[in-house]
């Protein structure tokens, strides 16, 4: 029997590791720490039978994104039939994870608190799975935890895998066997590990007790979710939004603009845009120099919408006044528009009172220079602080804002972006129209 370990937590794989190659006939070919090497993994390593896993696999930033860890388990499943997945899950009974886990064929299950297991009872369901009668329980899904799409909904995770020729030319490490001398170790490490309590099976989960001396590369699979709100009224944030957007629009990504708010801007815009004097509330949607904008509507399916894009951008304005905020909450990454005065900074500290701020956020203060930015920092409980660059247009953004968002999105930019941008092929009178409807925005934006 041939293993892969899947877990985040790289000591206790190790541990695991120990623990399945004391006894004979078990091999662990390689640990991974990442979800994105699940797959060229299991391509470059043809025998392996059995994948150990666990839900935190996809962690990033403090988020453990379990609908990212779904969609690498689907393809898995769907490119490698033969493979047998077992979980060991953090998520309570009634979580949606566990109940797609199901859907998709892996009844190997075993949830924190609720079974005990051992290496050998590990051992036992990668020879002969659990049947469908043991994994039923974990179908029913509690509507109050908060899951992005309904069951129902496929994935829209698209995998090359290479051929057989391909990944053979690749380095692969694999765990030799032990010589004799080491039986003695390998026997006292199944002793040790004869029955896996909860106290390891915590260690396994508890992020903020884990030292992370490896730092997997990441590779974004799925939809991004970017947050853009503002701690009080007038931040900036619908101006930050389109900026972003309009920026990974132009580097190839195709992008959502999303208006997670009530004031109803963008059917302001839509209007303006439109030379109509009246809001076009019939629309709910509309095309604004190649952008997609999604205008708040109480019915709005955001399923659907994070299905159909690589980014999407959502507009919360004020955050206090958004709607949709436990998406917020959920975003990969979320900027935070703030001024550096004194006298507003009360509204940062009603923002951090209501929001645990962990390394997931940005505080982006337009025009801030160095000195506010770093007199801001020091005060702040957590997020960084960045001075956001002025601009003109939103839907045009300068140099500086590109060379900002690369920055600050980090591992969140899915591939090497464009070295050059497609300019706007505009007559003149449209340019001068445009620039006038821009100025308006602007003013209304404010």
């Amino acid at each position: 029997m041939k293993l892969l370990l899947a877990m985040f937590n790289v000591d206790f794989a190790k541990k695991m590791k120990n623990g399945f190659e004391a006894i004979d006939g078990v091999e662990v070919c390689e640990i991974i720490s990442s979800e994105e090497d699940l797959i060229p993994s299991l391509a470059r390593s043809p025998d392996i039978t059995g994948v150990l896993l666990t839900t935190d696999l996809a962690t990033k930033l403090g988020s453990k994104r379990l609908e990212v860890l779904l969609d690498i388990l689907t393809a898995a499943r769907e490119n490698f039939p033969e493979v047998t997945f077992t979980v060991l899950a953090n998520e309570k009974i009634g979580h949606p994870l566990l109940a797609e886990i199901v859907e998709i064929g892996i009844l190997n299950i075993f949830v924190k608190g609720e079974e005990q297991f051992t290496i050998p009872s590990l051992i036992d369901v990668f020879q002969k799975p659990l049947t469908f009668d043991t994994a039923v329980k974990y179908r029913k899904v509690d509507e109050n935890i908060p899951w992005r799409r309904t069951l129902s909904k496929p994935s829209t995770l698209k995998v090359e895998i290479k051929n057989q020729q391909e990944v053979s030319k690749e380095p692969k490490e694999r765990s030799s066997r032990r010589d004799s001398s080491k039986l003695k170790e390998k026997k006292q490490a199944t002793k040790d590990l004869e029955s896996i309590d909860e106290s390891i099976f915590e260690e396994m989960i508890d992020l903020g007790g884990l030292e992370k001396s490896i730092v997997p590369k990441a590779t974004i699979i799925g939809t991004v979710l970017i947050a853009v709100a503002g701690v009080s009224k007038n931040c900036g944030s619908t101006y930050t939004a389109i900026s972003i957007a309009s920026y990974l629009k132009s580097n190839g990504y195709s992008v959502a603009l999303v208006e997670s708010n009530h004031s109803q801007d963008y059917d302001r815009i839509h209007s303006l845009y439109e030379g109509e004097k009246k809001l076009l509330l019939d629309y709910d949607t509309f095309e604004m120099n190649g952008l997609t904008h999604f205008k708040y509507r109480d019915d709005q399916n955001l399923n659907d919408i994070f299905s159909g894009y690589e980014y999407v951008v959502m507009d919360f304005g004020n955050i206090f006044q958004a709607a949709s905020v436990e998406e917020f909450t959920r975003a990969h990454v979320k900027y935070v528009l703030c001024s550096a005065d004194e006298w507003k900074f009360h509204a940062i500290e009603e923002f951090e009172n209501e929001y645990h701020v962990d390394n997931t956020y940005c505080y982006l203060v337009p025009g801030a220079s160095e000195e506010k930015v770093e007199d801001l920092s020091i005060r702040l409980k957590g997020g960084n602080v960045v001075s956001f660059p002025v601009q003109d247009d939103p839907y045009e953004p300068v140099q500086e804002v590109g060379n900002l968002l690369n920055s600050i999105l980090g591992e969140f930019i899915k591939i090497p972006l464009k070295s050059s941008r497609k300019p706007l092929l505009i007559g003149t009178g449209v340019g001068v129209a445009l620039a006038s409807l821009f100025l308006t925005i602007y003013k209304i934006l404010g």
